[in-house]
């Protein structure tokens, strides 16, 4: 098993159940799934992806591009999309089974008769349906899945609703059977999860250190002095999703730390996720904001200043991701890093 543990120097820790104040669009969970010009997060297997097109956040491609999976799956989750194909084209969203990757679901999206329609294998469990004209061609989606249920809402109308596995999980692919299609604003919102701090105490964390180097108020952790030692949890993790609220004083340091024995260091017995208050144009470094601290630097930068941040980290075997204030930041699979 692995264990998560947080070393805050002068960070508060809010969990995101608690945004008081901040806006719905910052208290959202939800995550994009697509970096805005890059194939970051959907570089998965042994070879590049080729024939696919990323600028601006829209992903473009036509019949004969190499199909993707993204780095991660889900159990219970909102994906939240706007797609558009040529006359006659057809993108197909798959749902692979994890772990796995059995053939799951495929969701076929076109502009046609059979808009919509779900298959697993050659057995049809929605056959589609006419779709209307979206604004500017675009089409408003939304893929639902809750416990055994998944549904589907094409431009604000209910597509379909069928049972599913209660306990399967999926991952997501994507791929071109026909002419040429588009996919953007690609998010994902997974439920609330389980509440690692109580909003009074320290109960159920504790550090080789000074305990009274940490406190706790019903908003958050804080951090009262410099020991250096991390506050860890007594619990362990093995695969999981993090969501918490951060913020930090100004050059403040600090990092997030993950697969890591109960008494090692994480950037040296483990991995740690950097946290670091930077000037905003200056280059990433793997000491930057969400770096695998001294072995990979982040792709992006999307924290504030002495401000709130949302932070979510998500931990599948090797892949390891993190968003900050919804903007993918990192996504790796460590497998592919020796070093860790």
């Amino acid at each position: 098993m692995s264990l998560i543990r947080a070393l805050l120097l002068a960070v508060l820790l809010l969990p995101s159940a608690l945004t008081a104040g901040l806006s719905a669009e910052e208290a959202s969970t939800a995550i994009a799934l697509f970096d805005s010009n890059t194939l970051a997060g959907w570089r998965y297997g042994p070879e590049a992806p080729h024939g696919w097109q990323m600028a601006d956040g829209v992903l473009h491609g036509e019949q004969g591009v190499t199909p993707l999976l993204s780095g991660w799956t889900w159990g219970d989750v909102e994906l939240a999309f706007r797609w558009s194909t040529s006359s006659g084209g057809e993108l197909t969203l798959s749902l692979p089974e994890a772990p796995a990757g059995q053939q799951g679901l495929a969701l076929t999206l076109a502009e046609s008769d059979h808009a919509g329609g779900l298959s697993q294998g050659d057995q049809k469990l929605f056959a589609g349906a006419k779709l209307g004209a979206g604004a500017e061609g675009w089409h408003d989606s939304v893929l639902r899945r809750e416990k055994d249920r998944l549904s589907l809402t094409i431009d604000g109308q209910p597509w379909f609703e069928i049972h599913v596995p209660a306990k399967a999980r999926y991952g997501l692919g994507l791929a071109i059977a026909k002419g040429e299609a588009k996919l953007s604003t690609l998010r994902a919102s997974e439920p609330a999860g389980e509440p690692i701090f109580n909003g009074k105490d320290l109960s159920g964390w504790w550090t080789p250190g000074n305990l009274a180097g940490w406190g706790a108020t019903p908003e958050a952790i804080v951090c009262l002095n410099k020991n250096g030692n991390y506050l860890r949890t007594e619990k362990e993790y093995a695969n999981f999703t993090l969501s918490t609220t951060y913020k930090m004083a100004q050059g403040g340091n600090s990092g997030v730390g993950i697969r890591t024995a109960r008494a090692g260091w994480p950037s040296g017995d483990g991995m740690e996720l950097q946290l670091l208050d930077e000037k905003p144009g200056k280059p990433l470094t793997r000491h930057s904001t969400m770096a695998l601290y001294g072995n990979l630097e982040p792709i992006a930068k999307a924290d504030r200043s002495e401000d709130w941040n949302r932070l979510v980290i998500k931990a599948e075997g090797y892949m390891i991701s993190a968003w900050v204030n919804g903007v993918l930041v990192q996504q790796v699979n460590t497998s592919r890093l020796p070093e860790l």
